[in-house]
């Protein structure tokens, strides 16, 4: 177990400077975009991947299974996570800045959820419109709940909670690249 901590105080580092670096770079809005909650999951797939193949594939262990590289690939991801989490709520908690990108983030999630259920529902195109303008005055008036802001303590344990169901998933694609059998090392 102290390699699958290693590996996620590693893979932690690694996320934490690709999360840093989106921030830096670019804008805040475009933290919350799809694109760049999909880059991140690549990211944290390949570094699990190169750094499972590194820390685990050795001559001290004669085979790797994948039910032992999934073992170890999920405690590093689950430290991974835990890390990140900390992290991030320590860093954003107080950041209003955030908050507000965060906030339009939902915003627009809802009603892109309501536009494209309603077209799948059939609705024509002035009255979808209509329902946005409703929804938009509610959200406005305070009469639409919008998602709690994650970055905070009390969101941990469900932010937690996800971060360990995403852990799980990486970990299950990742065991898959990083067993191995004998002195096959490639």
């Amino acid at each position: 177990m102290k390699k699958a901590i290693q590996l996620g105080i590693i893979l932690s580092i690694i996320s934490l400077v690709s999360t840093l670096c989106i921030e830096s770079f670019l804008s805040i809005d475009f933290l919350f975009s799809w694109k760049t909650i999909g880059l991140s999951l690549l990211i944290s797939l390949l570094a699990l991947i190169l750094l499972g193949r590194l820390m685990l594939r050795n001559e001290d262990n004669p085979s790797l299974s994948y039910g032992e590289a999934l073992k170890y690939l999920f405690v590093a991801s689950i430290v991974s996570g835990i890390i990140g989490q900390v992290v991030m709520i320590a860093r954003h908690s107080q950041n209003e800045e955030m908050k507000e990108a965060f906030t339009d983030y939902a915003i627009n999630s809802q009603l892109t959820g309501v536009r494209m259920g309603m077209q799948m529902a059939g609705a024509d195109e002035s009255t979808i419109e209509d329902n946005i303008e409703e929804m938009k005055i509610a959200i406005d008036n305070g009469e639409s709940q919008l998602p709690d802001y994650p970055f905070t303590l009390a969101n941990l344990p469900l932010n937690i909670l996800n971060s360990s169901f995403m852990s799980l998933i990486l970990s299950l694609i990742g065991a898959i690249f990083v067993k191995y059998k004998g002195s096959d090392f490639t």
